[in-house]
Protein backbone atom coordinates (compact mmCIF):
# COMPACT_ATOMS: atom_id res chain seq x y z
CA UNK A 1 0.00 0.00 0.00
CA UNK A 2 1.19 3.51 -0.76
CA UNK A 3 -0.07 6.91 0.51
CA UNK A 4 0.47 10.02 -1.59
CA UNK A 5 -0.49 13.43 -0.24
CA UNK A 6 -2.74 15.37 -2.62
CA UNK A 7 -1.62 18.91 -1.81
CA UNK A 8 -4.21 20.75 -3.89
CA UNK A 9 -6.97 19.27 -1.74
CA UNK A 10 -5.39 20.39 1.55
CA UNK A 11 -6.55 23.55 3.29
CA UNK A 12 -9.65 24.21 1.20
CA UNK A 13 -11.81 27.03 2.58
CA UNK A 14 -14.40 25.95 5.13
CA UNK A 15 -17.99 26.36 3.96
CA UNK A 16 -21.07 26.11 6.11
CA UNK A 17 -23.45 25.73 3.20
CA UNK A 18 -24.83 29.21 3.95
CA UNK A 19 -23.59 32.09 1.81
CA UNK A 20 -22.66 35.23 3.74
CA UNK A 21 -23.71 38.58 2.35
CA UNK A 22 -20.77 40.90 1.69
CA UNK A 23 -20.57 43.68 4.26
CA UNK A 24 -19.85 44.24 7.93
CA UNK A 25 -20.89 41.30 10.07
CA UNK A 26 -21.49 41.56 13.79
CA UNK A 27 -18.71 39.06 14.45
CA UNK A 28 -16.22 41.32 12.63
CA UNK A 29 -17.07 44.20 14.94
CA UNK A 30 -17.00 42.05 18.09
CA UNK A 31 -13.60 40.60 17.15
CA UNK A 32 -12.16 44.07 16.53
CA UNK A 33 -13.68 45.42 19.75
CA UNK A 34 -12.30 42.63 21.93
CA UNK A 35 -8.83 42.63 20.39
CA UNK A 36 -8.55 46.43 20.63
CA UNK A 37 -9.71 46.43 24.25
CA UNK A 38 -7.32 43.63 25.19
CA UNK A 39 -10.14 41.45 26.50
CA UNK A 40 -9.30 38.69 24.03
CA UNK A 41 -5.96 37.79 22.56
CA UNK A 42 -6.42 35.48 19.61
CA UNK A 43 -3.26 33.42 19.12
CA UNK A 44 -1.47 33.79 15.78
CA UNK A 45 -2.88 31.38 13.24
CA UNK A 46 -2.47 30.53 9.59
CA UNK A 47 -5.39 30.83 7.19
CA UNK A 48 -5.27 27.05 6.73
CA UNK A 49 -5.60 26.55 10.50
CA UNK A 50 -8.50 29.03 10.72
CA UNK A 51 -10.33 27.28 7.90
CA UNK A 52 -9.79 23.87 9.53
CA UNK A 53 -11.23 25.20 12.79
CA UNK A 54 -14.21 26.77 11.00
CA UNK A 55 -14.80 23.43 9.29
CA UNK A 56 -14.85 21.57 12.62
CA UNK A 57 -17.32 24.11 13.96
CA UNK A 58 -19.60 23.77 10.92
CA UNK A 59 -19.50 19.97 11.24
CA UNK A 60 -20.57 20.30 14.91
CA UNK A 61 -23.48 22.56 13.93
CA UNK A 62 -24.73 20.06 11.35
CA UNK A 63 -24.36 17.14 13.80
CA UNK A 64 -26.22 18.91 16.62
CA UNK A 65 -28.93 20.22 14.27
CA UNK A 66 -29.50 16.66 13.01
CA UNK A 67 -29.68 15.33 16.59
CA UNK A 68 -32.25 17.99 17.50
CA UNK A 69 -34.33 17.23 14.39
CA UNK A 70 -34.47 13.59 15.50
CA UNK A 71 -35.30 14.39 19.13
CA UNK A 72 -37.91 17.18 18.78
CA UNK A 73 -41.00 17.66 16.67
CA UNK A 74 -40.28 21.41 16.54
CA UNK A 75 -36.48 21.68 16.41
CA UNK A 76 -34.52 24.89 15.98
CA UNK A 77 -34.33 26.36 12.49
CA UNK A 78 -31.84 28.71 10.89
CA UNK A 79 -33.41 32.14 10.45
CA UNK A 80 -32.49 34.27 7.47
CA UNK A 81 -29.61 36.68 7.77
CA UNK A 82 -30.77 40.06 9.09
CA UNK A 83 -29.33 43.57 8.91
CA UNK A 84 -29.90 45.89 11.87
CA UNK A 85 -28.27 49.31 12.25
CA UNK A 86 -26.13 48.50 9.21
CA UNK A 87 -24.77 45.32 10.81
CA UNK A 88 -25.24 41.92 9.18
CA UNK A 89 -26.19 39.15 11.61
CA UNK A 90 -26.42 35.42 10.94
CA UNK A 91 -27.77 33.66 14.03
CA UNK A 92 -27.19 29.90 14.05
CA UNK A 93 -30.78 29.18 14.97
CA UNK A 94 -34.12 30.17 16.45
CA UNK A 95 -36.19 27.91 18.69
CA UNK A 96 -39.04 27.90 21.13
CA UNK A 97 -37.64 25.84 23.98
CA UNK A 98 -40.42 24.95 26.42
CA UNK A 99 -42.49 27.77 24.86
CA UNK A 100 -39.76 30.38 25.44
CA UNK A 101 -38.40 31.94 22.23
CA UNK A 102 -34.60 31.80 22.03
CA UNK A 103 -31.71 31.82 19.66
CA UNK A 104 -29.51 28.77 19.36
CA UNK A 105 -25.76 29.03 19.09
CA UNK A 106 -23.28 26.24 18.37
CA UNK A 107 -19.64 26.40 19.50
CA UNK A 108 -16.77 23.95 19.15
CA UNK A 109 -13.67 24.71 21.20
CA UNK A 110 -10.32 23.48 22.43
CA UNK A 111 -10.69 25.60 25.58
CA UNK A 112 -11.25 23.75 28.82
CA UNK A 113 -14.68 22.86 30.11
CA UNK A 114 -13.45 24.11 33.48
CA UNK A 115 -13.15 27.72 32.21
CA UNK A 116 -16.20 29.58 33.55
CA UNK A 117 -18.83 30.20 30.90
CA UNK A 118 -19.16 33.81 32.11
CA UNK A 119 -15.53 34.41 31.06
CA UNK A 120 -16.25 33.63 27.41
CA UNK A 121 -16.79 37.27 26.46
CA UNK A 122 -16.83 36.78 22.69
CA UNK A 123 -19.65 34.26 23.00
CA UNK A 124 -21.54 36.51 25.40
CA UNK A 125 -21.41 39.50 23.05
CA UNK A 126 -22.34 37.37 20.05
CA UNK A 127 -25.32 35.76 21.80
CA UNK A 128 -26.56 39.09 23.18
CA UNK A 129 -26.27 40.68 19.73
CA UNK A 130 -28.28 37.91 18.12
CA UNK A 131 -30.84 38.14 20.91
CA UNK A 132 -31.20 41.85 20.12
CA UNK A 133 -31.78 41.38 16.40
CA UNK A 134 -34.32 38.58 16.94
CA UNK A 135 -35.96 40.35 19.90
CA UNK A 136 -35.47 37.55 22.42
CA UNK A 137 -33.66 37.36 25.75
CA UNK A 138 -32.61 33.72 25.86
CA UNK A 139 -30.13 31.47 24.12
CA UNK A 140 -29.69 27.73 24.02
CA UNK A 141 -25.93 27.32 23.68
CA UNK A 142 -24.56 23.98 22.48
CA UNK A 143 -20.82 23.56 23.05
CA UNK A 144 -18.53 20.78 21.89
CA UNK A 145 -15.45 20.75 24.12
CA UNK A 146 -12.90 18.81 22.05
CA UNK A 147 -10.77 18.03 25.09
CA UNK A 148 -13.29 18.35 27.93
CA UNK A 149 -11.44 19.64 30.97
CA UNK A 150 -8.11 18.27 29.65
CA UNK A 151 -7.89 15.89 32.69
CA UNK A 152 -7.58 13.69 30.64
CA UNK A 153 -8.47 15.17 27.23
CA UNK A 154 -11.86 13.68 26.39
CA UNK A 155 -14.43 15.13 23.99
CA UNK A 156 -17.70 16.08 25.60
CA UNK A 157 -20.66 18.27 24.73
CA UNK A 158 -22.82 20.48 26.91
CA UNK A 159 -26.00 22.52 26.50
CA UNK A 160 -26.49 25.77 28.41
CA UNK A 161 -29.60 27.90 28.87
CA UNK A 162 -28.44 31.51 28.78
CA UNK A 163 -30.67 34.31 30.08
CA UNK A 164 -29.98 37.98 29.45
CA UNK A 165 -31.74 40.98 30.95
CA UNK A 166 -33.19 43.56 28.58
CA UNK A 167 -30.56 45.98 29.83
CA UNK A 168 -27.66 43.59 29.11
CA UNK A 169 -28.84 43.00 25.56
CA UNK A 170 -29.35 46.72 24.91
CA UNK A 171 -25.99 47.75 26.42
CA UNK A 172 -24.04 45.12 24.49
CA UNK A 173 -25.79 46.00 21.23
CA UNK A 174 -25.17 49.72 21.77
CA UNK A 175 -21.49 48.98 22.47
CA UNK A 176 -21.20 46.95 19.24
CA UNK A 177 -22.83 49.70 17.18
CA UNK A 178 -20.75 52.44 18.82
CA UNK A 179 -17.51 50.56 18.18
CA UNK A 180 -18.46 49.85 14.55
CA UNK A 181 -19.19 53.54 13.95
CA UNK A 182 -16.05 54.73 15.76
CA UNK A 183 -13.88 52.42 13.66
CA UNK A 184 -15.58 53.44 10.38
CA UNK A 185 -16.99 49.99 9.86
CA UNK A 186 -20.56 51.34 9.65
Amino acid sequence: MKYTEVAELNGLPAYSGIDRTPGVHMTDIITDLLVESGLVDFPPSTEENKQANFGKGFAWEVQKENQLKQAFTSPPFRPPEVKVDGILCSPDGYWEWKDIPCITEYKATLTSLSKPMEDRIYWKYQMAGYCHVLNVRHCMLFVLFYCGNWKPPKTTDRAYWVEFSNQEVREIWDMIVKHGKRKGML
